[in-house]
Protein backbone atom coordinates (compact mmCIF):
# COMPACT_ATOMS: atom_id res chain seq x y z
CA UNK A 1 0.00 0.00 0.00
CA UNK A 2 1.38 3.43 -0.89
CA UNK A 3 0.74 6.83 0.59
CA UNK A 4 1.78 9.89 -1.40
CA UNK A 5 5.29 9.08 -2.62
CA UNK A 6 6.23 6.37 -0.17
CA UNK A 7 5.24 3.02 1.22
CA UNK A 8 3.82 2.47 4.65
CA UNK A 9 6.13 0.90 7.21
CA UNK A 10 4.43 -0.61 10.22
CA UNK A 11 5.13 1.06 13.52
CA UNK A 12 7.32 -0.94 15.76
CA UNK A 13 7.69 -0.21 19.29
CA UNK A 14 5.70 -3.46 19.16
CA UNK A 15 7.61 -6.61 19.92
CA UNK A 16 8.19 -9.18 17.25
CA UNK A 17 5.12 -11.28 16.41
CA UNK A 18 3.21 -9.91 19.38
CA UNK A 19 0.03 -9.56 17.37
CA UNK A 20 0.05 -13.15 16.21
CA UNK A 21 -2.04 -15.34 18.49
CA UNK A 22 -0.05 -18.00 20.30
CA UNK A 23 -0.38 -21.56 19.13
CA UNK A 24 -0.08 -22.77 22.68
CA UNK A 25 -2.52 -21.62 25.33
CA UNK A 26 -2.35 -21.21 29.06
CA UNK A 27 -2.29 -24.27 31.24
CA UNK A 28 -5.78 -25.39 32.16
CA UNK A 29 -7.30 -23.99 28.98
CA UNK A 30 -8.23 -25.57 25.70
CA UNK A 31 -5.86 -25.75 22.75
CA UNK A 32 -2.81 -26.33 24.95
CA UNK A 33 -0.32 -28.35 22.94
CA UNK A 34 0.23 -31.59 24.85
CA UNK A 35 3.62 -31.81 26.50
CA UNK A 36 4.40 -28.11 26.10
CA UNK A 37 5.92 -26.73 29.32
CA UNK A 38 4.20 -23.59 30.58
CA UNK A 39 6.13 -21.40 32.99
CA UNK A 40 4.61 -18.86 35.32
CA UNK A 41 5.11 -15.32 34.01
CA UNK A 42 8.01 -13.40 35.50
CA UNK A 43 6.33 -10.43 37.09
CA UNK A 44 7.85 -7.21 38.38
CA UNK A 45 6.98 -5.95 41.84
CA UNK A 46 5.33 -7.58 44.84
CA UNK A 47 1.89 -8.85 45.82
CA UNK A 48 -0.80 -6.26 46.42
CA UNK A 49 -1.33 -5.04 49.96
CA UNK A 50 -4.51 -5.44 52.00
CA UNK A 51 -5.13 -1.73 51.43
CA UNK A 52 -4.89 -2.28 47.66
CA UNK A 53 -7.52 -5.02 47.82
CA UNK A 54 -9.86 -2.76 49.80
CA UNK A 55 -9.44 0.02 47.21
CA UNK A 56 -10.08 -2.38 44.34
CA UNK A 57 -13.17 -3.87 46.01
CA UNK A 58 -14.65 -0.35 45.99
CA UNK A 59 -14.42 -0.60 42.19
CA UNK A 60 -16.10 -4.05 42.20
CA UNK A 61 -12.81 -5.90 41.70
CA UNK A 62 -12.47 -8.59 44.34
CA UNK A 63 -9.27 -10.29 45.50
CA UNK A 64 -9.82 -13.28 43.22
CA UNK A 65 -10.10 -11.10 40.10
CA UNK A 66 -7.11 -8.95 41.11
CA UNK A 67 -4.93 -12.04 41.56
CA UNK A 68 -6.17 -13.48 38.27
CA UNK A 69 -5.21 -10.21 36.53
CA UNK A 70 -1.68 -10.49 38.07
CA UNK A 71 -1.76 -6.93 39.39
CA UNK A 72 1.47 -5.98 41.19
CA UNK A 73 2.58 -3.28 43.63
CA UNK A 74 5.77 -1.27 42.96
CA UNK A 75 7.57 1.52 44.77
CA UNK A 76 8.44 4.80 43.06
CA UNK A 77 11.88 3.66 41.87
CA UNK A 78 10.64 0.42 40.30
CA UNK A 79 7.58 2.09 38.82
CA UNK A 80 9.68 4.83 37.24
CA UNK A 81 12.04 2.27 35.72
CA UNK A 82 9.20 0.26 34.19
CA UNK A 83 7.62 3.25 32.44
CA UNK A 84 10.88 5.09 31.73
CA UNK A 85 10.20 8.17 33.87
CA UNK A 86 12.16 10.17 36.43
CA UNK A 87 11.51 13.13 38.68
CA UNK A 88 8.18 12.16 40.20
CA UNK A 89 6.36 9.72 42.41
CA UNK A 90 5.71 6.51 40.47
CA UNK A 91 4.62 4.20 43.27
CA UNK A 92 1.44 2.37 42.40
CA UNK A 93 -0.10 -0.71 40.82
CA UNK A 94 1.39 -2.31 37.72
CA UNK A 95 -1.08 -3.73 35.23
CA UNK A 96 0.49 -6.38 32.97
CA UNK A 97 -0.74 -6.82 29.40
CA UNK A 98 -0.77 -10.25 27.78
CA UNK A 99 -1.53 -11.43 24.28
CA UNK A 100 -4.44 -13.91 24.07
CA UNK A 101 -3.20 -17.35 25.03
CA UNK A 102 0.22 -16.14 26.13
CA UNK A 103 1.75 -16.20 29.61
CA UNK A 104 4.51 -13.75 28.68
CA UNK A 105 4.08 -10.14 29.72
CA UNK A 106 3.70 -7.95 26.67
CA UNK A 107 3.95 -4.62 28.47
CA UNK A 108 3.03 -2.89 31.75
CA UNK A 109 0.91 0.14 32.49
CA UNK A 110 1.17 1.96 35.82
CA UNK A 111 -1.69 3.25 37.93
CA UNK A 112 -0.03 5.86 40.18
CA UNK A 113 -0.97 6.24 43.82
CA UNK A 114 -0.29 9.98 43.74
CA UNK A 115 -0.67 11.41 40.23
CA UNK A 116 0.21 15.00 39.40
CA UNK A 117 -2.46 17.66 39.83
CA UNK A 118 -3.44 20.56 37.60
CA UNK A 119 -6.28 23.04 37.24
CA UNK A 120 -8.79 22.46 34.46
CA UNK A 121 -10.51 25.16 32.39
CA UNK A 122 -13.14 25.57 35.12
CA UNK A 123 -10.55 26.17 37.82
CA UNK A 124 -10.98 22.74 39.43
CA UNK A 125 -7.94 20.81 40.58
CA UNK A 126 -7.79 17.49 38.71
CA UNK A 127 -5.34 14.57 38.66
CA UNK A 128 -3.29 14.17 35.49
CA UNK A 129 -1.21 11.28 34.22
CA UNK A 130 -2.91 8.90 36.61
CA UNK A 131 -2.14 6.02 34.25
CA UNK A 132 1.20 5.88 32.43
CA UNK A 133 2.75 3.73 29.71
CA UNK A 134 6.38 3.55 28.58
CA UNK A 135 7.17 6.40 26.14
CA UNK A 136 6.73 5.54 22.47
CA UNK A 137 4.54 2.53 23.20
CA UNK A 138 1.68 2.00 20.75
CA UNK A 139 -1.86 1.74 22.07
CA UNK A 140 -2.90 -1.79 22.99
CA UNK A 141 -6.09 -3.71 23.62
CA UNK A 142 -6.44 -4.93 27.20
CA UNK A 143 -7.47 -8.57 27.36
CA UNK A 144 -7.88 -10.19 30.78
CA UNK A 145 -5.10 -12.77 31.36
CA UNK A 146 -6.13 -16.32 30.55
CA UNK A 147 -8.38 -15.47 27.60
CA UNK A 148 -7.57 -17.90 24.82
CA UNK A 149 -7.63 -17.17 21.12
CA UNK A 150 -10.58 -19.48 20.52
CA UNK A 151 -12.85 -17.19 22.56
CA UNK A 152 -12.00 -14.27 20.29
CA UNK A 153 -13.21 -16.35 17.37
CA UNK A 154 -16.55 -17.29 18.95
CA UNK A 155 -18.94 -14.80 17.37
CA UNK A 156 -21.81 -16.05 19.56
CA UNK A 157 -20.02 -14.60 22.60
CA UNK A 158 -20.83 -10.87 22.97
CA UNK A 159 -18.09 -8.33 23.66
CA UNK A 160 -18.32 -5.38 26.03
CA UNK A 161 -15.72 -2.66 25.39
CA UNK A 162 -14.90 -0.14 28.10
CA UNK A 163 -12.30 2.48 28.89
CA UNK A 164 -9.58 1.35 31.30
CA UNK A 165 -8.17 -1.85 32.69
CA UNK A 166 -9.89 -1.73 36.08
CA UNK A 167 -13.31 -1.27 34.49
CA UNK A 168 -12.55 -4.24 32.25
CA UNK A 169 -11.78 -6.32 35.34
CA UNK A 170 -15.04 -5.26 37.00
CA UNK A 171 -16.87 -6.40 33.88
CA UNK A 172 -14.89 -9.66 33.96
CA UNK A 173 -16.27 -10.30 37.44
CA UNK A 174 -19.79 -9.53 36.19
CA UNK A 175 -19.37 -11.79 33.17
CA UNK A 176 -18.65 -14.73 35.48
CA UNK A 177 -21.14 -13.79 38.20
CA UNK A 178 -23.47 -16.74 38.71
CA UNK A 179 -21.75 -18.72 35.95
CA UNK A 180 -18.06 -19.00 36.93
CA UNK A 181 -17.27 -21.77 34.43
CA UNK A 182 -18.48 -19.87 31.38
CA UNK A 183 -18.44 -16.12 30.75
CA UNK A 184 -21.69 -14.57 29.56
CA UNK A 185 -19.73 -12.00 27.56
CA UNK A 186 -16.09 -11.09 26.95
CA UNK A 187 -14.92 -7.69 28.25
CA UNK A 188 -12.19 -5.79 26.39
CA UNK A 189 -10.47 -2.57 27.42
CA UNK A 190 -8.93 0.44 25.71
CA UNK A 191 -6.72 2.82 27.69
CA UNK A 192 -8.65 5.91 26.52
CA UNK A 193 -11.82 6.65 24.56
CA UNK A 194 -9.79 7.20 21.38
CA UNK A 195 -7.08 4.64 22.12
CA UNK A 196 -8.62 1.96 19.91
CA UNK A 197 -6.61 3.74 17.25
CA UNK A 198 -3.13 5.20 17.13
CA UNK A 199 0.07 5.34 15.11
CA UNK A 200 0.26 2.10 13.16
CA UNK A 201 3.11 2.88 10.79
CA UNK A 202 5.36 5.40 9.07
CA UNK A 203 5.47 6.71 5.53
CA UNK A 204 7.44 9.24 3.52
CA UNK A 205 5.80 12.53 2.58
CA UNK A 206 6.23 14.49 -0.69
CA UNK A 207 9.18 16.39 0.76
CA UNK A 208 10.90 13.25 2.01
CA UNK A 209 9.94 13.74 5.65
CA UNK A 210 8.69 10.81 7.69
CA UNK A 211 5.02 10.96 8.60
CA UNK A 212 2.94 8.97 11.06
CA UNK A 213 0.17 6.78 9.69
CA UNK A 214 -2.85 6.70 12.00
CA UNK A 215 -5.49 4.00 12.12
CA UNK A 216 -7.22 1.35 14.17
CA UNK A 217 -4.74 -0.64 16.26
CA UNK A 218 -3.87 -4.07 14.90
CA UNK A 219 -4.94 -5.74 18.12
CA UNK A 220 -8.54 -5.38 16.90
CA UNK A 221 -7.69 -7.95 14.24
CA UNK A 222 -7.48 -10.60 16.99
CA UNK A 223 -11.28 -10.69 17.16
CA UNK A 224 -13.69 -12.12 14.64
CA UNK A 225 -16.24 -9.27 14.53
CA UNK A 226 -18.52 -10.61 11.80
CA UNK A 227 -22.01 -10.96 13.26
CA UNK A 228 -20.77 -10.48 16.85
CA UNK A 229 -22.84 -8.45 19.30
CA UNK A 230 -20.74 -5.64 20.79
CA UNK A 231 -21.64 -3.20 23.54
CA UNK A 232 -19.58 -0.04 24.16
CA UNK A 233 -19.75 0.88 27.85
CA UNK A 234 -17.90 4.17 28.18
CA UNK A 235 -18.47 6.39 31.23
CA UNK A 236 -21.96 7.67 32.02
CA UNK A 237 -21.01 11.24 31.07
CA UNK A 238 -20.53 10.13 27.46
CA UNK A 239 -24.00 11.52 26.74
CA UNK A 240 -22.95 15.02 27.84
CA UNK A 241 -19.29 15.13 26.74
CA UNK A 242 -19.12 15.67 23.00
CA UNK A 243 -15.54 14.40 22.66
CA UNK A 244 -16.41 11.11 24.37
CA UNK A 245 -19.65 10.76 22.42
CA UNK A 246 -17.86 11.29 19.10
CA UNK A 247 -15.10 8.82 20.04
CA UNK A 248 -17.71 6.23 20.95
CA UNK A 249 -19.57 6.74 17.67
CA UNK A 250 -16.37 6.44 15.63
CA UNK A 251 -15.44 3.19 17.38
CA UNK A 252 -18.95 1.88 16.69
CA UNK A 253 -18.65 2.82 13.01
CA UNK A 254 -15.29 1.06 12.73
CA UNK A 255 -16.62 -2.15 14.29
CA UNK A 256 -19.79 -2.07 12.20
CA UNK A 257 -17.54 -1.85 9.17
CA UNK A 258 -16.03 -5.15 10.32
CA UNK A 259 -19.49 -6.73 10.51
CA UNK A 260 -20.24 -6.28 14.22
CA UNK A 261 -23.65 -5.39 15.65
CA UNK A 262 -22.89 -2.48 17.96
CA UNK A 263 -24.89 -0.82 20.72
CA UNK A 264 -24.21 1.53 23.66
CA UNK A 265 -24.74 0.97 27.37
CA UNK A 266 -25.80 4.08 29.30
CA UNK A 267 -26.95 4.78 32.85
CA UNK A 268 -27.62 7.70 35.16
CA UNK A 269 -24.33 9.31 36.18
CA UNK A 270 -25.70 9.63 39.71
CA UNK A 271 -25.32 5.85 39.94
CA UNK A 272 -21.60 5.94 39.23
CA UNK A 273 -19.51 7.57 36.54
CA UNK A 274 -17.68 4.47 35.34
CA UNK A 275 -19.07 0.99 34.86
CA UNK A 276 -17.00 -0.17 37.86
CA UNK A 277 -18.50 2.55 40.07
CA UNK A 278 -21.94 1.66 38.72
CA UNK A 279 -21.56 -2.01 39.60
CA UNK A 280 -20.25 -1.17 43.07
CA UNK A 281 -23.32 1.00 43.78
CA UNK A 282 -26.03 -1.19 42.31
CA UNK A 283 -25.98 -3.66 45.16
CA UNK A 284 -26.20 -1.13 48.00
CA UNK A 285 -28.90 -2.02 50.54
CA UNK A 286 -29.68 1.60 51.28
CA UNK A 287 -32.45 3.85 50.11
CA UNK A 288 -29.96 5.74 47.92
CA UNK A 289 -29.71 2.68 45.68
CA UNK A 290 -33.17 3.38 44.31
CA UNK A 291 -33.65 7.04 45.16
CA UNK A 292 -35.21 8.69 48.18
CA UNK A 293 -38.30 9.51 46.14
CA UNK A 294 -39.24 5.80 46.01
CA UNK A 295 -38.69 4.47 49.56
CA UNK A 296 -41.03 1.50 49.09
CA UNK A 297 -38.96 0.00 46.27
CA UNK A 298 -36.71 -2.93 47.07
CA UNK A 299 -32.99 -2.38 46.44
CA UNK A 300 -31.43 -4.27 43.57
CA UNK A 301 -29.10 -7.16 44.31
CA UNK A 302 -25.99 -8.15 42.37
CA UNK A 303 -27.82 -10.72 40.25
CA UNK A 304 -30.50 -8.21 39.26
CA UNK A 305 -27.83 -5.58 38.56
CA UNK A 306 -26.09 -7.94 36.16
CA UNK A 307 -29.42 -8.83 34.57
CA UNK A 308 -30.21 -5.15 34.08
CA UNK A 309 -26.93 -4.46 32.31
CA UNK A 310 -27.19 -7.48 30.04
CA UNK A 311 -30.86 -6.85 29.27
CA UNK A 312 -30.24 -3.21 28.40
CA UNK A 313 -27.31 -4.02 26.15
CA UNK A 314 -29.02 -6.92 24.41
CA UNK A 315 -32.29 -5.05 23.81
CA UNK A 316 -30.44 -2.05 22.38
CA UNK A 317 -28.49 -4.32 20.05
CA UNK A 318 -31.60 -6.09 18.80
CA UNK A 319 -33.35 -2.83 18.02
CA UNK A 320 -30.37 -1.15 16.39
CA UNK A 321 -29.67 -4.26 14.28
CA UNK A 322 -33.22 -4.37 12.96
CA UNK A 323 -33.64 -0.64 12.36
CA UNK A 324 -30.33 -0.41 10.47
CA UNK A 325 -31.63 -3.06 8.10
CA UNK A 326 -34.10 -0.49 6.76
CA UNK A 327 -37.27 -1.90 8.34
CA UNK A 328 -39.89 0.65 9.32
CA UNK A 329 -41.02 -1.19 12.45
CA UNK A 330 -39.64 -3.47 15.09
CA UNK A 331 -41.25 -6.92 14.98
CA UNK A 332 -42.64 -8.47 18.12
CA UNK A 333 -40.23 -11.39 18.01
CA UNK A 334 -37.38 -9.03 18.93
CA UNK A 335 -39.13 -8.32 22.21
CA UNK A 336 -39.66 -12.05 22.65
CA UNK A 337 -35.93 -12.62 22.24
CA UNK A 338 -35.04 -10.02 24.86
CA UNK A 339 -37.89 -10.82 27.27
CA UNK A 340 -36.03 -13.72 28.98
CA UNK A 341 -33.43 -11.17 30.06
CA UNK A 342 -35.81 -8.31 30.83
CA UNK A 343 -37.94 -10.46 33.10
CA UNK A 344 -35.04 -10.72 35.53
CA UNK A 345 -35.17 -6.96 36.10
CA UNK A 346 -37.72 -6.86 38.91
CA UNK A 347 -36.75 -3.40 40.10
CA UNK A 348 -39.42 -1.07 38.66
CA UNK A 349 -37.31 2.07 38.35
CA UNK A 350 -34.54 0.16 36.54
CA UNK A 351 -37.09 -1.47 34.24
CA UNK A 352 -38.46 1.99 33.46
CA UNK A 353 -34.94 3.19 32.65
CA UNK A 354 -34.28 0.23 30.34
CA UNK A 355 -37.56 0.66 28.50
CA UNK A 356 -37.09 4.40 27.97
CA UNK A 357 -33.52 3.82 26.77
CA UNK A 358 -34.77 1.38 24.13
CA UNK A 359 -37.42 3.90 23.07
CA UNK A 360 -34.71 6.57 22.84
CA UNK A 361 -32.76 4.28 20.52
CA UNK A 362 -35.85 3.86 18.34
CA UNK A 363 -36.25 7.65 18.20
CA UNK A 364 -32.56 8.20 17.39
CA UNK A 365 -32.89 5.75 14.49
CA UNK A 366 -35.26 8.22 12.81
CA UNK A 367 -38.65 6.72 13.68
CA UNK A 368 -41.45 9.30 13.80
CA UNK A 369 -44.03 7.19 15.62
CA UNK A 370 -43.87 4.65 18.42
CA UNK A 371 -43.76 1.17 16.79
CA UNK A 372 -46.95 -0.88 17.13
CA UNK A 373 -44.81 -3.82 18.16
CA UNK A 374 -43.65 -1.83 21.17
CA UNK A 375 -47.24 -1.09 22.19
CA UNK A 376 -48.18 -4.76 21.81
CA UNK A 377 -44.99 -6.37 23.06
CA UNK A 378 -46.63 -8.00 26.08
CA UNK A 379 -43.90 -6.94 28.53
CA UNK A 380 -45.12 -5.61 31.86
CA UNK A 381 -45.16 -1.82 31.93
CA UNK A 382 -43.83 -0.08 35.02
CA UNK A 383 -46.08 1.77 37.48
CA UNK A 384 -45.03 5.39 36.99
CA UNK A 385 -45.99 8.83 38.17
CA UNK A 386 -45.45 12.25 36.63
CA UNK A 387 -42.34 12.84 38.74
CA UNK A 388 -40.60 9.79 37.31
CA UNK A 389 -41.83 10.33 33.74
CA UNK A 390 -40.63 13.96 33.76
CA UNK A 391 -37.07 12.69 34.22
CA UNK A 392 -37.17 11.59 30.56
CA UNK A 393 -35.60 14.61 28.89
CA UNK A 394 -36.61 13.81 25.31
CA UNK A 395 -40.18 15.06 24.79
CA UNK A 396 -40.90 12.58 22.00
CA UNK A 397 -39.71 9.59 24.04
CA UNK A 398 -41.66 10.84 27.07
CA UNK A 399 -44.82 11.00 24.99
CA UNK A 400 -44.23 7.54 23.55
CA UNK A 401 -43.76 6.01 26.98
CA UNK A 402 -46.89 7.74 28.30
CA UNK A 403 -48.87 6.33 25.34
CA UNK A 404 -47.51 2.85 25.97
CA UNK A 405 -48.28 3.16 29.67
CA UNK A 406 -51.85 4.26 28.94
CA UNK A 407 -52.46 1.45 26.46
CA UNK A 408 -51.18 -1.20 28.88
CA UNK A 409 -53.48 0.17 31.58
CA UNK A 410 -56.59 -0.16 29.43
Amino acid sequence: MTYLNGGIHHQAPQRKDENALCRTQLAGHENLVEGTPVEAPRLIGSDLTDSDYVTLEARWINREVAIHAKLRRVDSLAGGEVIGRKGGNYAGILIPYFRPGSDQVREYRLRRDQPDLQYDSSGNLKPRQKYLSPPGRSNMLYVVPGVVGSLLGETELPNVITEGEFKTLALWRLAHHGSPSRARFLPLGVSGVYNWRGTIGKTVGPDGSRLDVKGAIRDLEWINWEGRRVVIAYDADAVTKELVRVARSELAANLRGRGALVGFLEWDVARGKGIDDHLALMGADTRSAVGDAQPAMQPMGRKEAGGALVASAYSSLLFSQHLRSGQSHVPRNIWKRSAPLLKHVRHDQTRFWLQTRVLAGVHESGAEEIPDSFLNCGIRVCPIGDELLNKVMNQKVRGWYASWHQKCRQ
